[in-house]
């Protein structure tokens, strides 16, 4: 009896487990058809198949990926970010989209990779970018981004590639990029940015390339040289 009382519940935690990733995929192709992306998707086949889409195993989108495609109109706002809980890299490159990142991002805590360059992207970067605690690429370059980067900004410890190059960032460089020991590549070039750059060759052990061509007041800090 014992024996299947426990096959039973077994069953029926692999059921669950099937409805809940069956709805967790409804719910990302529902997503993604908001958005207007996919014009041309065939809706009875199944998301993981339409282009610019990357899935695991399980079904579950991993990847979004456009480069030099027409998403003229297109905003970052029509994407639910909560349908994604399993998102790892988003590229949306030199695709036409306007708008500003939402704070909604934040929801993507397993994101790695983030690349939006040269699009029609403007306004301040969200606070809740400090969620993103495992990205490691991060490229807004060729955008219309302002303001100063947020202090939330020094909580993400494993990137390794910046590029904000080409925006419209300023205000004192107040955040410490001391924190982010795993910085390879570094560019602030063509923005506004004044003040001192606080970096040291103590803990950028693996910074190999640094661009602040263009930055008229920004230095680095004496007492930091690299």
């Amino acid at each position: 009896m014992k024996i299947l009382t426990h096959l039973f519940m077994v069953f029926v935690f692999m059921l669950l487990q099937t409805t809940a990733n069956d709805f967790n995929k409804s719910l990302e192709e529902k997503a993604l058809l908001a958005t207007n992306w996919w014009p041309h998707a065939n809706v009875l086949d199944r998301h993981c198949n339409w282009t610019h889409i990357d899935c695991n195993e399980a079904g579950s989108v991993i990847g979004i990926h456009f480069y030099y495609d027409n998403l003229e109109g297109g905003d970052l706002g029509s994407l639910d970010f909560s349908s994604f809980p399993n998102l790892v890299r988003l590229y949306l490159d030199d695709c036409g989209v306007e708008g500003s990142i939402p704070e909604q991002i934040g929801l993507l805590s397993n994101l790695t990779q983030l690349s939006l360059y040269w699009n029609r992207l403007k306004g301040d970067l969200p606070v809740s970018l400090a969620n993103l605690t495992r990205l490691e690429h991060f490229d807004l370059s060729g955008n219309s981004f302002s303001g100063n980067l947020p202090v939330s900004f020094t909580s993400l410890t494993h990137l390794k590639y910046i590029d904000l190059s080409g925006n419209k960032f300023s205000g004192n460089l107040h955040v410490s990029f001391t924190n982010l020991i795993s910085l390879q590549y570094l560019d602030l070039s063509g923005n506004n940015f004044s003040g001192n750059l606080p970096v040291s060759s103590i803990t950028l052990i693996h910074l190999e390339h640094l661009d602040l061509s263009g930055v008229s007041y920004l230095s680095l800090s004496p007492t930091s040289p690299i």
